[in-house]
């Protein structure tokens, strides 16, 4: 999706595949995954299912796009465990913000878990006299 390389600090990495995309989240290790649900070798509902399923990349968000447009896609991505479904054509303007809003999520998780690491490891606190 080319709206996301006008994002500033976003690398893009394609796949051809849901099999690579799999292989590639865990080499790469990824903030966001943009999955179409229409892929050859493994659909994106397969590789969302697998994502959340491994404790390495169930936090790593999820957009799934699709052509599909009946109630029943909808549901299943969500059971999956998408964070955001959108339907072809997809809006620039809503695809974008959906990114900032997940990466910007991750972002505030990711801080949060480091101010926690380091109050605890600064041991209880005493009283003062």
């Amino acid at each position: 999706m080319a709206y996301i390389e006008e994002l500033p600090n976003v690398t893009m990495i394609a796949a051809a595949d849901g099999i690579e995309a799999l292989a590639k989240v865990h080499e790469q290790k990824p903030d966001l995954v943009l999955l179409d649900v229409m892929m050859p070798k493994m659909s994106g509902f397969e590789v969302c299912r697998r994502l959340k399923s491994y404790p390495e990349t169930r936090d790593v968000p999820v957009i799934m796009v699709t052509a599909l447009n009946e109630v029943g896609d909808h549901e299943r991505a969500v059971d999956c465990g998408t964070d955001e479904f959108l339907t072809k054509p997809v809006d620039r303007v809503e695809l974008i913000t959906r990114v900032k809003g997940l990466l910007r999520v991750g972002q505030l998780k990711r801080q949060s878990a480091q101010s926690e690491k380091i109050a605890g490891s600064a041991g209880p606190l005493e009283p003062l006299s």
